[in-house]
This record gives C-alpha cells, sequence and structure tokens, in this order.
C-alpha cells in the first residue's frame, strides 16, 4: 500500500498503527500539500453494504466535531474496494504508552488529561454523538503537550460487524461500562463510566478489573467493586479518589449523570482538593447467601389432647417460628434465587448474546427483512403483522437519500430474530437550507472545518495573491449571502503570497574574489563553495562560477566560485589555446571539462543564450584530450596539440 493514491490525492507514505477496526497510514495530502493520517478498514469485517453505510454515516456525524481536543475527520472515501478515512495527523504516543512510561501518572496531571478528555466528550455529546470505545489507546498524547481524542462514532459503525477476539478487543473490554458488558442500553453515561476507568488507571497504574478472558473481565465490571484508589496510591486526596469511583458506579443512576458535572468536580478538585465532596454510592452487598450459624433447636415435650381418650401422645417439636421470621426466611431465599438467576443469566448472554430466559414463550424464529430506503411508515407497513417494531435512534442529512428514509438497520437484514424485536433505525432529515457567510480574509482551515461541519463539500483551489496573505481565502463560490443546502460543494480560493522573485546571477568571471562576493550581495546573492585551481590569472581573480551570469535564481541562491592560486613555474612554460565547446540545444546545462584526471572547468550555461557555442582559454604542452561533460554525462572528447 505504501506510495499508493487514495482519491487522486492522498498518498500513502508509511503505516503508523492498526487496531481491531482498520490499519493507519501517514499520507500527504498532494492538494493542500499537508501531512494527514489515513485510516483504512480492515478487508476481514463482516457486514457487507449495511456496514460500510452505517459506517459513512457515522464518520460523517463524526465529522462535525470540531475542538482542541478532538482529532478532526477531514474526508471519507472509498476506492477499489478500499475505505478509508482522512484524519488530521497528530504527532505524539497513545495516552496507553504514556501511561506504561510514566506509571503511576502525579494526580493533577492525572486530572488535567481527564479534563481535556471530558471537554471532548462534552463536545459530542452536546450533538448527541457517543463514543462508545473510551480507552487509552484512542487517545493521543501529544508532542506539544495536549490530548487529542480519535476514533468518534466509529465504534457505533462497528458494532455491527464481526471482529476477532483479539487484543484490541481484550484491551476495551478493561472499559466496557457495565450496561455494555451485558448487552444493555447505552448513552452519554456508559463514555462517562469508560472515562473513570481510565482516570482510575492514570492515578493507580493498573485497571480496576482485569481477568485471562474479556469475559472473566466482563463479569467482574458487572458485580465486583473495584479497590479503592488510595489503597494503591496513598498520594490521591480522597475528593480526586472519590469522582472516579463516582464515575465507575455501576448503576447508571449513581454515576455523574452528565459529563459536564463530573468536569465541574474535576476543575474544583484541582484548585483545591479539600473543598469537594463527592457523594459515592456504596458498592452492593455480595454476601446475601453467606452462610449463617443458626442456634440449635430446642426439643420440648408437648402433650396433645387426643379426642375421645385421656392418652397422652409425645410429639418432638421444635421452637415455633414467629411470622416476622418466616417473612425473614421467604425473603432471604426469594432474594438469594434472584441473584443467583441473574448472574446466571448475565454469564449466558455474555456468551449467548441472543439466548432469552423467555425463549419457551416465544414464537418461532423470523427473519428481519431489509428496511433500508423505507420511510417510516413504509417499514411499519412491512413489518405489520411480525413482533418486529422500528425504532428511529438517530437522524442524518445525506444529500443522496430522500428525506424520511431509511439509511441504516440494526440488527441488519437476514438475521434470524425469536419474539418481539426493536429494529433500530438511521433516517436520512431534509436538507438544511441557509445562508452562506461571508468567508473572505478568514484562514481557509477555520472556514473549511466551519463549512464542513454545515454538512457542505469543500473544495480548495490555490491562487497568487499580492494582496491576501498565505493560506487565507481571497473568495469563495458560492459567494456570501447565497442561499445553499447541506450537500452542496463550496470552492474556496485560497492565497499562494505573491509571484516569487527572482534574481539573475552577475557575471563573476574575471573579477576579484572580494569583488565577486560584493557583487554578489548587492543582488540578494550569496556565496558559495569556494575552491582553487592553477592558472595564469592574477592569484584570487575568479575564473568560474557555478552558475552562469544572466541565469534568473531565487534570493539567497548560493553561487559556487572557483578562484586562481595564480601562475607558476609550470604554467609560465605552458602554451595558451582556444577550446571551443559546442552546448547541447537544452534551456541549461552543466559543463564540466576534464583533462589527465583533473577538472579544468566546470560552470552552468544557458546554451540558448550563448548561441550553443562556449569557448575557454586551457593551456598545456604536447598533445593533451579534453573530455567534455553534459549534466555529468561524458558527451565526447577533444584533442589540443599544444606544440603546433
Amino acid at each position: 500500500m505504501i506510495g499508493k493514491i487514495l482519491g487522486g490525492r492522498y498518498e500513502l507514505l508509511e503505516k503508523i498503527g492498526h487496531g481491531g477496526m482498520a490499519v493507519v497510514y501517514k499520507a500527504r495530502c498532494k492538494l493542500l500539500n499537508r501531512i494527514v493520517a489515513v485510516k483504512i478498514l480492515r478487508t476481514d469485517l463482516e457486514g457487507g453494504d449495511e456496514f460500510l453505510k452505517r459506517f459513512n454515516v457515522e464518520a460523517q456525524s463524526a465529522a462535525s466535531l470540531t475542538h482542541p481536543n478532538i482529532v478532526s475527520i477531514f474526508d471519507v472515501g472509498n476506492e477499489e474496494d478500499i475505505h478509508y478515512i482522512v484524519m488530521e495527523y497528530v504527532e505524539g504516543v497513545t495516552l496507553k504508552d504514556y501511561i506504561r512510561t510514566n506509571s503511576p501518572i502525579p494526580w493533577k496531571n492525572g486530572v488535567k488529561i481527564t479534563l481535556e478528555i471530558a471537554r471532548a466528550l462534552e463536545e459530542a455529546h452536546k450533538k448527541h454523538i457517543i463514543h462508545r470505545d473510551i480507552k487509552p489507546q484512542n487517545i493521543i498524547a501529544t508532542n506539544d503537550g495536549g490530548i487529542k481524542v480519535t476514533d468518534f462514532g466509529i465504534a457505533r459503525a462497528a458494532s455491527a460487524a464481526t471482529l476477532s477476539v483479539d487484543n484490541d478487543v481484550l484491551g476495551s473490554v478493561h472499559y466496557f461500562s457495565p450496561e455494555q458488558a451485558r448487552g444493555g442500553y447505552v448513552d452519554e453515561k456508559s463514555d462517562i463510566y469508560s472515562l473513570g476507568i481510565v482516570m482510575y488507571e492514570m492515578l493507580t497504574g493498573q485497571v480496576p478489573f482485569d481477568g485471562d478472558t474479556p469475559v472473566a473481565i466482563a463479569m467482574k465490571q458487572i458485580e465486583q467493586p473495584p479497590v479503592h484508589p488510595a489503597q494503591i496510591n496513598p498520594e490521591i486526596p480522597e475528593s480526586i479518589a472519590s469522582i472516579a469511583l463516582k464515575a465507575i458506579s455501576k448503576e447508571t443512576r449513581n454515576r455523574y449523570q452528565s459529563i459536564t458535572e463530573m468536569e465541574e468536580d474535576l476543575s474544583k478538585a484541582l484548585d483545591d482538593p479539600a473543598s469537594v465532596v463527592v457523594s459515592v454510592a456504596p458498592p452492593v452487598e455480595e454476601n446475601l447467601e453467606e452462610t449463617r450459624k443458626m442456634e440449635p433447636l430446642r426439643k420440648k415435650e408437648i402433650i396433645i389432647d387426643i379426642p375421645g381418650g385421656d392418652v397422652p401422645v409425645k410429639k418432638t417439636s421444635g421452637k415455633k417460628m414467629t411470622k416476622d421470621d418466616k417473612r425473614a426466611l421467604v425473603a432471604a431465599l426469594v432474594t438469594s434465587l434472584l441473584i443467583v438467576g441473574i448472574l446466571s443469566f448475565f454469564v449466558v448472554r455474555l456468551i449467548y448474546p441472543d439466548f432469552s430466559p423467555f425463549a419457551f414463550m416465544q414464537s418461532k424464529e423470523v427473519e428481519v427483512p431489509s428496511l433500508l430506503g423505507f420511510t417510516l411508515q413504509e417499514a411499519e407497513e412491512e413489518l405489520d403483522g411480525t413482533r418486529l417494531v422500528v425504532k428511529v435512534i438517530d437522524e442524518i442529512q445525506d444529500p443522496t437519500a430522500e428525506p424520511g428514509t431509511i439509511l441504516a438497520q440494526d440488527p441488519k437484514e437476514g438475521m434470524m430474530v425469536k419474539g418481539k424485536q426493536t429494529i433500530e433505525v438511521v433516517v436520512a432529515k431534509g436538507l438544511a437550507t441557509f445562508r452562506l457567510d461571508d468567508y473572505v480574509n478568514k484562514p481557509y482551515r477555520d472556514v473549511e472545518s466551519a463549512l464542513r461541519g454545515l454538512g457542505l463539500q469543500v473544495e480548495v483551489e490555490y491562487v497568487q495573491s499580492e494582496t491576501v496573505a498565505l493560506d487565507y481565502v481571497i473568495r469563495h463560490n458560492p459567494s456570501g449571502g447565497t442561499k445553499v443546502s447541506s450537500g452542496e460543494t463550496i470552492i474556496l480560493y485560497v492565497s499562494q503570497g505573491p509571484d516569487p522573485q527572482y534574481e539573475t546571477v552577475p557575471n563573476l568571471l574575471e573579477l576579484s574574489l572580494a569583488q565577486a562576493k560584493d557583487r554578489l550581495e548587492q543582488v540578494n546573492l550569496v556565496v558559495g563553495n569556494i575552491t582553487y585551481d592553477n592558472s595564469t590569472k592574477p592569484k584570487d581573480t575568479v575564473i568560474g562560477q557555478s552558475i552562469s551570469g544572466g541565469d534568473p535564481v531565487a534570493p539567497k541562491t548560493p553561487v559556487n566560485l572557483v578562484v586562481s592560486k595564480g601562475p607558476d613555474a609550470s604554467t609560465a612554460e605552458q602554451v595558451s589555446k582556444t577550446l571551443t565547446v559546442n552546448l547541447p540545444d537544452k534551456d541549461s546545462v552543466d559543463l564540466k571539462i576534464v583533462a589527465n584526471n583533473k577538472t579544468v572547468y566546470q560552470g552552468k550555461h544557458n546554451p540558448k543564450a550563448e548561441n550553443h557555442e562556449f569557448s575557454t582559454r586551457v593551456k598545456g604542452t604536447g598533445k593533451i584530450n579534453f573530455d567534455i561533460y553534459f549534466d555529468g554525462t561524458l558527451a565526447g572528447s577533444k584533442t589540443i596539440d599544444f606544440s603546433k
């Protein structure tokens, strides 16, 4: 996959991670010339078109989230059966790796990290988006000290696919809420529970519930109380420990009822731990079936009068039970049976999710029909006469679907179910229509995020501008004030800055080295490497330059110089002759002349400007062969007889 270009713009550079859902690559967006992360879905996920449809709906919903603590989603696409998400590229490590390296994290740092995660969840919960898989593996500690949460909305789509029980699933179950573990209703308070587990792990260096299998861990999430964090790390203030314990209460009614409530307690405790008192519900007692020692029954004789006779009869009897004793005994038996039954039910449901204790009372299995594309009324008519009912769980704007039609369903088509079953559906809602704001002279990245958050598509075109700053919007189409609908495409014309400036390289040959340096400075160029060679020219005279005079170059370009060492005895006896070289038909060429394994000339030329001919004076005795190289390739040779 390395080197592949997706969507005509995302070039995959290197693999940087993988998980239960996807493989992640570092990539370059060729259109915007920026680094992004591309998450490609695993090919072994089951669910077919329905899963992919649900995945796209969830990803588009998550793309509406814009927050400093949330990894932004830029694009969703597919190509050649490759389905991918384009996200903000964040440099850093996962919070899981950060915990392994720094465990246990000092409580103040742990609270600050928890606060940043909470702010991300608060933004998502405002838009009714539940993460469902908050864990340190899905949180990035950036190199600049920030926190970013990723994979919003993806866990819901994943629930429609079949994943293997691998380390990724085992890692998730450590952070599942009890209602998730038992397959129950999941809402914002499930995210609060998972965040509480993450906070507990940061403060103590370990998760509160662990085991050898996902089922074993899930059972502990459901029924086992956690160890008080301060017993593991005595440095943790009581108020901080209480916040974590309240967040991971088994019953949702005993947790924080919103992430905002938890955030407020965290902020107060960070400033002054002693100022916060958190009420934590005590754990449910688990010793209702504990064996208790009872006093032995004392026997006594009872004389019973038998009608018709005076024969005394001995009867052995226990102590007579009062009504309260009987009620207590019955209550204890009923409670014990209920607990055993409930725990057995949870264990069976973890192993067999479709199990129902009332299966014998239910009707035969029925096949779930496809409701995709139906209106709610049509779906209800389709299910008429069955024990299946439809329930809307979300409404999503989809420009490709008719408003009011069903985009996704769970359970999916073809599944066999028994008894009364609710089919959860996602419905397309009508496109929102509004007037477009004026985004001229605003940073295009902010504008792009805002437009995508409104359900609009965005295309970017770069234009050179002398008046608008780099990466700011010059204009857009449609313009501000135009009436638009969700799904429309907005073209942003973004400043590429002014036209690049060029400097002309002066001819430095025959100048002294000092004069050449001054001349280059005058035209905003710099001296590059300086080499010395024997020459009949006076010492420190420039006899060669790497870029020919007259060539245009960018400001501050270095020009290499060849400087004369001055004449010596050997050069004085040599004969000077002219060597003429025919230059190739090119805009620019690097010419090098070599004689006796020694470079006698090297410089860059513009053949068209020099009429495809270059001459230079060379010296020697006898016959000397001069090899001619164009751009490092031997093009030919010339022999000069200096004796004639």
